[in-house]
């Protein structure tokens, strides 16, 4: 996935859209203070989020430490609640998840669109806009992370050899989820990826309304985003009482991958790691979780 511009002219495009006259400035120390502000906020968010996966009880579920090996609401099934609360607590679980591992890596997105924000009367609400949106993407994304996970574990509630041996589909899975890695689509996502600009010039029309566009900027991100770690996501969910280790190697690999300056080595070496630990799941070495709710 690649993103282009149609203007010849960048820079003079971006002051465009801060609603700023070519020559105009802005306050000296403004757009400094402005873009700490929001890195503070980010990492307070996600450093808040971690302690709570770490912790309580929510973060058990997102992560499948129930007393049945986890999977989308172990933790209810254990207690014997229904099904709909155990989705409810995966789901804030993923909320949490999300906040944890993928702000971080998104903070250059979001200096972008505080800078586009400067001049503009609320730009806060510009910059919120564009956070729910890429939030949203991804909470997208945690319904079929469920959905499947549902089908996985009637799959194999079916098959006795899979109802005695549960970390075979779990360590398919990441093993074949985790090829994605070494694949021309992970790395053009990864390349859109840490090229916010380039995304803002592409989606800003300047036809909508600020919170519109900062919206439409933060859903196509997020999507790019998508592109770029949705195995790695995955392989969270399918490690069980591992997965809060995985979690945070995961998260330092996603931002390292964003935000450093030279990481085309990095992505097989996290391709080989991630497999290898699939293969873990499924010689029964790691325990599994997706796949394995009941």
């Amino acid at each position: 996935m690649t993103t282009t511009m149609t203007t010849t002219e960048p820079t003079q495009h971006m002051t465009q859209l801060r609603g700023e006259s070519p020559g105009r400035t802005t306050r000296p120390g403004g757009s400094a203070r402005s873009t700490a502000l929001v890195t503070a906020v980010v990492l307070a968010a996600a450093g808040a989020a971690w302690l709570v996966l770490a912790t309580l009880p929510v973060g058990r579920a997102a992560h499948g430490s129930g007393a049945h090996g986890g999977g989308a609401h172990g933790a209810a099934a254990h207690a014997g609640h229904a099904a709909e609360p155990g989705a409810g607590l995966w789901f804030a679980g993923w909320a949490l998840m999300v906040v944890a591992m993928m702000l971080p890596p998104a903070l250059p997105l979001l200096r972008t669109i505080r800078q586009v924000a400067t001049r503009r009367t609320r730009p806060g609400t510009l910059v919120t806009a564009c956070l729910l949106a890429f939030v949203g993407v991804w909470t997208g994304v945690g319904v079929l992370y469920l959905g499947a996970d549902r089908l996985a574990a009637a799959y194999v509630d079916r098959l006795a050899i899979l109802h005695a041996h549960p970390q075979v589909p779990a360590g398919l899975a990441v093993v074949a989820t985790d090829a994605y890695q070494l694949t021309p689509w992970k790395r053009a996502c990864l390349s859109a990826c840490r090229t916010p600009r380039s995304v803002v010039l592409t989606v800003w029309t300047g036809a909508r309304p600020p919170v519109v566009e900062g919206a439409a900027v933060g859903a196509l991100y997020g999507a790019i985003c998508v592109g770029c770690c949705w195995a790695l996501m995955l392989l969270t969910l399918a490690v069980g009482v591992a997965a809060l280790p995985v979690m945070l190697v995961a998260a330092v690999v996603m931002s390292a991958e964003r935000l450093l300056p030279h990481v085309r080595p990095l992505v097989p070496a996290v391709a080989v790691g991630s497999i290898a630990l699939g293969l873990l799941v499924l010689a029964g070495i790691v325990p599994a979780a997706l796949g394995t709710s009941h």
